[in-house]
């Protein structure tokens, strides 16, 4: 796994190799604690074999995720999550829509326009999280008050409203998910991958037992 000299070397290389965006928390990406504060770096990107030889990563953990990935700057390994369009952690057409409308920050980092970061984030605390903490409730208020799309409107109508607007849908693939409350006309019904899924889960457990047998 390569040594990248610093987290700006590493972006520099990004940027000349693949389209990319980071999700969120890229506002103090290279100041001094950002990682103690957000231990990983999340990515979207549009090709994952660019993205991962361009990063030079390498999987952590469980060697079947190949997305949950590591980097190595200055000798010190910092986690990276990797999501690409139709993976399920958003909708596959809002996840396009990221990439397409990305913009590049002065420190060289591209990430997303900064109303569809607004939104993502609001789907991000709600949706993918099991609460909305203290931390994202006021952040959130900040961005809406500097965009002027806030109001006095719930968060959760505010997300529904756009994603109404843009024909966007929360997408069930991406795992446990926080559903409760929302329009259940917006959520995407994808019965065979869910089958498919419930199938390959059945089976692991099935290796697993035999597995376990073997041992006794």
């Amino acid at each position: 796994m390569k040594n990248w000299e610093s987290l700006e070397a590493f972006f520099t290389e990004l940027n000349e190799s693949c389209n990319y965006l980071v999700l969120r928390n890229f506002e103090h990406l290279f100041e001094d604690g950002f990682l103690s504060e957000h231990p990983d770096i999340d990515f979207l990107c549009d090709d994952p074999r660019k993205f991962i030889e361009a990063s030079a990563s390498a999987p952590r953990g469980n060697s079947k995720e190949p997305f949950s990935r590591k980097i190595l700057v200055a000798g010190e390994e910092i986690p990276i999550d990797l999501r690409i369009p139709g993976d399920g952690y958003y909708d596959e057409p809002w996840e396009s829509a990221m990439l397409a409308g990305r913009r590049r920050l002065e420190n060289g980092v591209y990430v997303m326009d900064e109303t569809e970061y607004y939104y993502s984030l609001i789907y991000h605390a709600l949706i993918q999280k099991r609460a909305l903490s203290e931390e994202y409730r006021a952040r959130l208020q900040a961005m809406g008050e500097k965009l002027g799309v806030s109001g006095d409107e719930p968060l959760l109508a505010q997300l529904e409203s756009y994603m109404r607007s843009h024909g966007y849908q929360y997408s069930c693939t991406a795992g446990d998910m926080n559903l409760k409350g929302v329009d259940c006309s917006l959520i995407k019904r994808e019965p065979a991958k869910r089958a498919a899924r419930l199938l390959r889960r059945g089976r692991r457990r099935i290796k697993e037992k035999i597995r376990s047998w073997v041992k006794r």
